[in-house]
């Protein structure tokens, strides 16, 4: 339990993801199966429902704490989680000792179910006696059916990867589904690869550089040695057939393919031996297509060296033998033949819903990583908007940095309604900071546990690239950034 804990603290204190993969490898390397069986299924978003309820966790810190109530409600007030604040507030344990993770969950956590009254508190007691404070904390959590701690389930895949020597695309596939908790399927997930592994074997992604606003593509060359595509937005994916099995994985290293079922399914009448890079775009009416840019694999070979022109023969020749009315295009070529009707159309007749133009070079053939040669992004000119300050957040670590994240909101009619939430630019300089933190500490109005909701005075003016619709914001969109 304490390897676990102390884990899941340092995971929480850095937040960064570039020392969270060295220390998942560590902690896999070290720890026995059934551990790190359990460690998979909490890291992985697994929780254990139905045992405790924040009003539990709140009756136990006034009884166990022996602290006034009011006393009690200000240290959640402080904290903002019940499960911490019980852990920090009941009396230090008299009998601690270092127990096994998958031990304390399997010997204590689960059993909880079977009990009731005097002796479910009596055994919890018992449990809080014997962890430290950051143990409690975790087991509080776990206990509270919350995360134990979030971690990206990229990082966790190439964590377990590097423990077992293995690709973290393989390790991600085997991930899917349920995941059952034993030492048995830990072995299993972390043995050799096998042919069943070979549909997981995905291709390093390219990526555009982006064109000088200033200069502009005219420094390119002929503009007839470049290809002109709209670019939508859409989620960047590979899409892969191979032994009669689908897989889609996105540029963050992520296995996607039960959570796009309706493209996956449609990949099912692509030819074994296929791997296409392109994008999931939103068709409209809740539907989803995968808008295909180019052809990675053909016939179980690796076309990716072929130049552009080739390889877009490729993939018209793989779409053709596809049904019709699948979720399944390429992207279509944008016609011009000049670098100035490219910028007059760009201008004046961009279709709705596109957020630039992809220049690609007909002669170049599929880089890893960026291409300066071969691969560019022209943005539109960038929007701005003025928002207003709504909520400071704390420095959590959240997405990979450090810094303090603040919410603005836009005014529709009477109410403020929030549409981004994002840090401050790296280049603000110390007295810019520290003046807005002056602020938002003297114009607290309310807390929710760490965050602070902030007097609506205060305007920013964001630049962002644009506007997509969003079913899960209170506003109905987001913005995307630059």
């Amino acid at each position: 339990m304490r390897q676990f804990s102390r884990l899941c603290i340092d995971l929480e204190e850095t937040g960064e993801a570039s020392s969270s993969v060295p220390a998942i490898r560590a902690y896999f390397e070290a720890v026995p199966p059934v551990d790190a069986a359990w460690s998979v299924y909490f890291l992985a978003g697994g929780r254990i429902r139905g045992l405790a309820d924040e009003k539990q966790m709140k009756t136990w810190a006034e009884t166990l704490g022996d602290y006034p109530a009011w006393l009690v409600d200000s240290c959640f007030r402080a904290v903002g989680d019940w499960a911490e604040t019980l852990a920090l507030i009941i009396p230090k344990a008299a009998n601690e000792s270092e127990r096994g993770f998958g031990d304390v969950i399997e010997n204590t956590l689960l059993p909880l179910r079977d009990l009731d009254g005097h002796d479910r508190d009596a055994a919890l007691s018992g449990a809080w006696d014997t962890l430290t404070d950051d143990e409690r904390r975790i087991f509080n959590r776990i206990l509270a059916g919350k995360l134990p701690v979030r971690v990206d389930r990229t990082h966790l895949a190439k964590g377990l990867a590097g423990a077992a020597g293995l690709n973290p695309a393989v390790v991600a596939h085997r991930l899917v589904g349920k995941w059952v908790p034993s030492a048995d399927r830990f072995e299993k997930l972390m043995s050799p690869p096998g042919a069943a592994d070979e549909i997981a074997r995905n291709y390093p992604f390219c990526y555009p550089w982006r064109v000088d606003r200033d200069l502009g593509p005219e420094a390119f060359g002929r503009a007839r040695d470049w290809r002109f595509e709209w670019m939508r937005g859409g989620l960047r994916a590979q899409l892969i057939k191979r032994r009669g099995g689908v897989l889609i994985w996105s540029d963050r290293d992520e296995d996607l393919t039960q959570k796009f079922s309706v493209v996956s399914t449609a990949a099912g009448f692509l030819p074994d031996g296929t791997a296409l890079d392109g994008e999931i775009l939103d068709a409209g009416r809740d539907t989803l297509r995968f808008e295909a840019f180019d052809c990675l694999e053909k016939a179980r070979a690796d076309i990716r060296m072929l130049p552009l022109a080739d390889r877009l023969t490729a993939l018209a020749e793989i779409l053709s033998i596809v049904p019709g009315g699948l979720p399944l295009k390429s992207s279509a070529e944008v016609g011009v033949d000049s670098w100035t009707s490219l910028r007059k159309i760009r201008r004046s007749d961009m279709p709705d819903g596109v957020d630039g133009c992809r220049l690609r070079r007909k002669s170049d053939a599929y880089r890893s990583a960026r291409s300066a040669t071969a691969w560019w992004a022209w943005k539109p000119e960038s929007l701005t908007t003025n928002a207003v300050l709504v909520y400071a957040h704390p420095e959590t670590g959240r997405r990979g940095n450090k810094r303090e994240e603040y919410t603005f909101a836009v005014w529709r009619g009477k109410n403020l309604v929030p549409v981004a939430r994002m840090p401050l630019p790296a280049d603000l300089d110390r007295l810019q900071c520290a003046r807005l933190k002056n602020h938002v500490e003297k114009h607290t109005v309310d807390r929710f546990g760490p965050v602070r909701a902030v007097r609506p005075e205060l305007v920013f003016e964001l630049a962002f690239e644009g506007v997509s619709p969003s079913r899960r914001r209170k506003s109905g969109l987001v913005l995307r950034a630059l």
